[in-house]
């Protein structure tokens, strides 16, 4: 599986479907259900990247499923801000509400801190897309909080991934009122951030009218 990860992150996506189809034969021999959880998020992960957008749907869903199966948080509070992550990008934000705040949830739960920056950075991007620019500034600020407490940089494609949300909310917003609502939410409390996302109407999230 490692390998398969190593090679998705090098952008080799055919070597990396070989090796994970590998770790699952692996896997499934060894019963091992949660390692199984990961490679659907990763084969979800890498079809996303090369662009094979209804596999890459249909694997972050059977990472969620395995994991609800196992009663293991970790894999499906992940593989539900992949899939949530991924609707986001691809212009469907309230269904990646959806999935992004119940993934946010169980990691606030279980006190997995990088996994609620992973769901806030997709939550903005949600918001971005939905027209709601004040929205996703504030929620990459709180996102950016937690890495930066955390100390863990961007990868490249994260950071791509937050480069676009910004632009998105850029569109509708002037660079002061973004940095404004961006600073707002990085000295807001991860518990008020939580409350915030959970009181909304996930129908909120609909694209606005343009």
């Amino acid at each position: 599986q490692g390998l398969g990860v190593a090679s998705a992150l090098q952008g080799q996506f055919g070597g990396a479907r070989r090796l994970f189809d590998e770790a699952a034969i692996a896997i499934h021999t060894s019963q091992s259900g949660p390692l199984m959880a990961w490679v659907e998020y990763w084969r979800g992960v890498v079809a996303e990247w090369d662009g094979k957008l209804e596999a890459a749907r249909e694997a972050y869903h059977r990472a969620i499923a395995t994991g609800r199966r196992l009663g293991h948080q970790t894999t499906t509070a992940h593989s539900l801000c992949g899939l949530g992550r991924f609707l986001a990008a691809i212009g469907r934000p309230a269904e990646a509400e959806t999935a992004l705040r119940e993934g946010l949830a169980i990691c606030y739960d279980i006190g997995d801190r990088w996994g609620c920056a992973f769901a806030l950075q997709g939550l903005a991007r949600a918001a971005a897309t939905a027209g709601q620019a004040d929205r996703a500034a504030s929620l990459l600020g709180a996102a950016d909080l937690i890495r930066e407490e955390l100390g863990v940089d961007l990868d490249p494609r994260a950071k791509a991934y937050q480069d676009a949300t910004t632009v998105a909310a850029r569109t509708r917003l002037s660079e002061p009122a973004f940095w404004r609502g961006w600073a707002e939410g990085k000295h807001c409390a991860l518990s008020d951030v939580i409350t915030e996302v959970m009181k909304r109407d996930v129908a909120s999230a609909e694209p606005a009218a343009t």
